[in-house]
């Protein structure tokens, strides 16, 4: 028993050296006004990478004063994009991005410089996963 134990000591240590991965939270890079005839448009570019069908940026939220506004989007093929969005009143501008994995960016306002994230949250594959709660139920000896 005591040979089973180190195994998955092991292989736990072994798949988190190797499994390790960095999710890739979206970013607003870019963030722009220009006058329009109806008020004002915004353009909004977002870095993302490794967009596929199920990994992609789905919605903006464009918050204007105290008015938070969604825009839904189609799946994109690029990791740079660059979306444009009508907005009627003035006021304090913020936008963030929603990857349908890895969730929701930080809010970027007009007139700040984004910055680029720092590569990410860590994740954890289950195997990583299982092999810890296994070594973790298995303290009986």
């Amino acid at each position: 028993m005591r040979k089973i134990g180190l195994i998955l000591i092991a292989l736990s240590i072994l798949s988190l050296g190797v499994c390790v991965v960095s999710a890739d939270v979206p970013s607003v890079t870019s963030l722009g006004v220009k006058a329009a005839t109806d008020g004002r448009t915004l353009s909004i570019t977002v870095r993302h990478s490794s967009p596929s069908n199920i990994h992609y940026i789905s919605k903006l939220e464009v918050k204007v004063g105290d008015n938070v506004e969604v825009v839904d989007l189609d799946p994109q093929s690029t990791t740079s994009f660059t979306e444009e969005v009508s907005i009627a009143t003035s006021g304090s501008v913020e936008v963030r991005a929603y990857c349908t994995l890895h969730g929701w960016s930080s809010w970027t306002s007009l007139g700040e410089t984004p910055s680029e994230p720092s590569g990410g949250v860590l994740g954890f594959p289950l195997l990583a996963v299982g092999l810890g709660l296994a070594l973790l139920l298995r303290r009986d000896g």
